[in-house]
């Protein structure tokens, strides 16, 4: 069974709004939201963009700013809200991990979502459970209104 993953109108056209700005370079953005526990269904409350700063090849790989992400983690939600995934963009690739996606610590979030930008006048948005040492899991996502 997939999990399925749900986020509002607004913030999934934020999210490929700044990815798509972020051509000809890789983007990404962390997913806020709440739920998740074992394999329950997620809400993406808000995107939060994050400044790509890998030292080279910023086409074809993302380093979050570190800054950015210390900042993140350690700012007190008052909604109950809590980093649950992150969103990066694939500028000519197809929406699916890549061996160094697979090799990040990005398993230790409920979500990761890749936006391919192979067809910039349809970007292809999904969502995968990233998990060691076996196939990337992926997951439903809906766009709801509100």
């Amino acid at each position: 069974m997939l999990q399925e993953i749900s986020i509002a109108a607004n913030e999934y056209a934020a999210l490929i709004d700044y990815l798509s700005g972020q051509l000809p370079y890789e983007g990404c953005a962390a997913l806020i939201g709440f739920g998740g526990g074992t394999d329950g269904p997620l809400h993406i409350l808000r995107i939060k963009p994050l400044a790509n700063v890998a030292p080279d090849n910023r086409r074809s790989r993302f380093v979050a700013d570190p800054r950015e992400w210390t900042k993140l983690l350690f700012a007190a939600p008052t909604d109950g809200a809590r980093l649950v995934g992150i969103a990066h963009s694939h500028p000519s690739a197809a929406p699916a991990p890549s061996a160094e996606d697979a090799g990040t610590l990005w398993h230790t979030l409920p979500t990761h979502w890749i936006v391919s930008f192979a067809a910039p006048a349809r970007p292809v948005v999904r969502a995968y459970q990233i998990r060691p040492c076996l196939p990337a899991r992926e997951q439903s996502l809906r766009i709801v209104n509100g």
